[in-house]
């Protein structure tokens, strides 16, 4: 009884969760929180948009503005430590129910849930 109890209280973490990663990437509409480029110590103003990873390996873009969707695919690769959007590869630093965090070449992107 005391191992359930020390593993439940244990997993008490913010970003912990028994979804998988592609439940955890699929479950939100994101939009971009942060994109720094380390190479010049920059951090970006990006238009709003909306990033939608559907179950279907399907990823959409959507601009704030009347301009048209974007739609490209996406897929997990190296054991799911690497996120392929169409002919980009980013690396995962981090996906949970409130934040996602990739890397591509010296810039991160960070995103959370639309709308918060």
């Amino acid at each position: 009884m005391c191992l359930i109890i020390l593993f439940i209280s244990g997993c008490k973490k913010e970003h912990f969760s028994f979804l998988s990663k592609k439940e955890r990437l699929i479950s939100n509409t994101w939009e971009i929180n942060t994109f720094v480029d380390h190479s010049t110590n920059i951090s970006f103003e990006i238009p709003y948009s909306t990033y939608e990873f559907k179950e279907d390996g399907t990823f959409i873009i959507t601009p704030e503005y009347p301009v048209l969707p974007q739609y490209a695919t996406w897929e997990f690769i190296d054991n799911e430590q690497y996120l392929r959007i169409g002919s980009n590869t980013f690396k995962i630093k981090i996906i949970s129910q409130k934040l996602l965090g990739l890397q591509y070449g010296d810039v991160d992107i960070f995103y959370v849930p639309a709308g918060n």
